[in-house]
């Protein structure tokens, strides 16, 4: 009975969404992200209580041992050897969640303007034109619930606005076994390099 009711229970979080959300309206930028139906992260995020700040405590001089300066510590040096097998890693990685993330929300809106009609008539079919480009890479890249474009001519505004409203979800299962591949090419390669580098 308790092995079942543990199977369930894993189970259940394996099948649980790992969701991200954003809107950007006309240089507004919002995101969050969640596991289930639980919220782990919001942006920009919501402002705490200050606390009352004590005052500070009086510092204890330091006794100098010596007159000479401290020596200066030495910068660790990125890895470079590293880049291309994690370059690597990275892209096999992006190529296997292809097709796996769902986006069950995709609402983008373009408001064209400009310094007359016939300028924003122009933006207006630019527009488009860029959302039929756009659209075949999205289908391959992500599986589409719902989706909704539209493109309106805004003739009392001067400028281009952008609406963008879009979440992404991924399975946690899914998500630990694509990490787990990835691990498990990362560590022979860490430890060959820190073989080299002892040698």
């Amino acid at each position: 009975m308790i092995a079942a009711v543990t199977a369930a229970l894993v189970l259940l979080i394996l099948a649980l969404p790992l969701g991200v959300w954003f809107r950007y309206d006309d240089g507004t930028l919002e995101a969050a992200a969640s596991v289930g139906p639980v919220t782990v992260f919001r942006y920009p995020m919501e402002p705490r209580r200050q606390k009352p700040k004590k005052p500070p405590k009086p510092k204890k001089a330091r006794r100098k041992d010596s007159d000479q300066p401290p020596e200066p510590k030495k910068k660790g040096k990125f890895p470079w050897k590293l880049l291309k097998p994690l370059l690597s890693i990275l892209l096999d990685l992006l190529g296997k969640m292809r097709r796996k993330l769902l986006v069950s929300e995709l609402y983008l809106c373009v408001r064209c303007g400009g310094k007359d009609a016939a300028h924003t008539a122009l933006q207006y079919g630019k527009a488009w034109a860029l959302i039929g480009s756009l659209d075949p890479v999205f289908h391959n890249c992500f599986r589409i619930a719902h989706r909704q474009a539209e493109v309106l001519c805004d003739y009392h505004s001067d400028r281009l606005r952008l609406l963008l409203e879009m979440r992404v979800t991924l399975r946690v299962g899914t998500a630990l076994w694509l990490g787990l591949q990835a691990l498990c090419r990362l560590i022979p390669v860490f430890l060959q390099y820190k073989k080299k580098a002892v040698q």
